[in-house]
């Protein structure tokens, strides 16, 4: 069994995740607006708890997830951790 569940968008293999964040109090509409325009970004959401944010990424590897979590959502003002969750099993999503 293989440790991550990828399947094929067309021509392209994808991995899904979710990645929780917490943000500096005052900044959770501002970095959820930033982060619902990212491509990769298949849904964001405000959540109660934690974490501040949740999403559900699309990405073609783990170096894709990789440079999107460290070089683009911990740039972003406001954001003071992030926790990654790769999807491990299950069918595609057939409503993303």
């Amino acid at each position: 069994m293989p440790p991550f569940h990828w399947y094929l968008e067309g021509d392209r293999v994808v991995l899904n995740a979710y990645v929780l964040i917490k943000v500096a109090s005052g900044h959770e509409k501002p970095v959820l607006s930033k982060l619902r325009e990212l491509n990769n970004v298949d849904c964001a959401d405000l959540v109660y708890g934690i974490y501040d944010i949740i999403l559900k990424v699309s990405v073609k590897n783990v170096e894709e997830l990789d440079d999107f979590v460290f070089g683009v959502i911990r740039q972003m003002e406001g954001v003071m951790e992030t926790m990654t969750c790769i999807c491990s099993g299950g069918e595609k999503d057939e409503s993303s």
